[in-house]
């Protein structure tokens, strides 16, 4: 799982992903308007794809999911104008739908199962990290290859996922799927109901989702327009994609010791923390868009929100899912998954119209969802309710 992992998180083109957009047709606020796009297939499919994973088989989730990215990659080398992208969004939101809370409910049940339970967060920040793997050179790699942006470089970037995600199909073959553990869990009223039920009984479950997406939207809406942005501060095409790079390697390191760093915090208190370093980094972009405008300075700025932001995942995952059982883990992880898609969808229309009036409103809107997120949803190791 971890090489497929690696293998389908490698988006060469993200490093330029908004370039490659806004010269296929889209405008900054297009863009946005795919991300809720997005959003909505999301809201329609992940509950009902991790339900057939709980129920029918993990792996063959993670199968037809590659399958649609790769289409989704094939359709990106000849996608032109706002309605070719929203098709080919559709098909990756759908692909992600079926991987997410599989991938993890499939990791976690292994560790399970080889009675490594006590030591998820060790697997998870491994398998958090496995993402980052080819992400260290993939950024320089891009912005070598698309050095004078031109369609024929954008479709290199896009030939190198396209044949990475056909590698990763290739290597599902020999994943061996753990069993789902229902002789000590009590199935109440079925994988689905609950789910829902858990939702509604926990109040540690809908804080960890609110408090997770707020901050990831912030997050997102910085990063999915940063290309433009830093080209357009003055920055070379070379140090975005080193920046990428540095992030890419920073983050693997810390993720895949996640376990290590923090040992004397509970993890509550971890993404607290790292939610507030977040905030000070959206704080201070607002600063440097209005009063410097340096683009050297913004760099190490975004370098470090991307950091705090991406730092959080294997802290949440480990949370959440000791929050569900075995039996409805894939299910449950895609609740949390819908409430997040649910949020996303005014929420990325909103960004879609702050981006209008400038960067540095797009910066301050950033920022205070990240206040949001501590203030009205901090979390604490008090409300936590395990399953048993």
């Amino acid at each position: 799982m971890y090489w497929v992992q690696a293998l389908t998180q490698i988006r060469v083109i993200n490093v330029v992903g908004t370039l490659f957009m806004i010269s296929r047709g889209l405008n900054l606020s297009h863009i946005f308007l795919t991300a809720v796009v997005y959003s909505i297939v999301a809201v329609l499919s992940e509950l009902p794809s991790s339900y057939l994973a709980d129920k029918w088989s993990r792996k063959g989730l993670i199968t037809i999911s590659i399958v649609l990215a790769i289409f989704y990659w094939f359709m990106n080398l000849f996608a032109f104008g706002f309605w070719q992208f929203v098709v080919a969004i559709s098909l990756f939101s759908i692909s992600f739908s079926l991987m997410s809370g599989t991938d993890e409910a499939l990791m976690y049940d292994t560790a399970r199962e080889l009675g490594e339970e006590k030591t998820s967060l060790k697997m998870l920040g491994r398998f958090f990290a496995s993402g980052m793997f080819f992400k260290m050179f993939t950024p320089v790699l891009a912005v070598l290859i698309a050095s004078k942006l031109t369609n024929f470089q954008y479709c290199i970037l896009i030939g190198i996922d396209l044949v990475a995600n056909l590698i990763a199909l290739s290597l599902v073959d020999f994943m061996v799927e753990p069993k789902h553990i229902h002789k000590n869990e009590k199935i109440s009223k079925g994988v689905f109901w609950d789910s829902v039920d858990l939702f509604k009984n926990s109040k540690t479950l809908l804080n960890l989702t609110l408090n997770r997406t707020l901050v990831f939207i912030a997050a997102f809406s910085v990063w999915r327009l940063s290309s433009d942005y830093f080209l357009k501060l003055g920055s070379p095409l070379f140090f975005i994609g080193f920046t990428s790079s540095v992030f890419q390697l920073i983050s693997l390191v810390l993720n895949i010791k996640a376990h290590f760093w923090f040992k004397k915090w509970s993890n509550e208190v971890i993404i607290n923390f790292l939610n507030i370093v977040a905030a000070f980094a959206f704080f201070m972009m607002v600063i440097n868009e209005i009063y410097l405008g340096n683009w050297i300075v913004g760099l190490i700025i975004f370098l470090i929100m991307l950091t705090a932001e991406s730092l959080r995942n294997p802290y949440f995952s480990d949370l959440i899912n000791k929050e569900s059982a075995s039996y409805n883990r894939a299910t449950t992880i895609s609740g949390s998954n819908l409430v997040t898609e649910l949020i996303k969808l005014p929420a990325f229309a909103l960004m879609s119209w702050i981006i209008y009036f400038g960067y540095q409103y797009l910066f301050m809107a950033s920022m205070m969802f990240t206040i949001f997120s501590i203030t009205l949803f901090s979390l604490t190791k008090k409300s936590r309710l395990l399953v048993k």
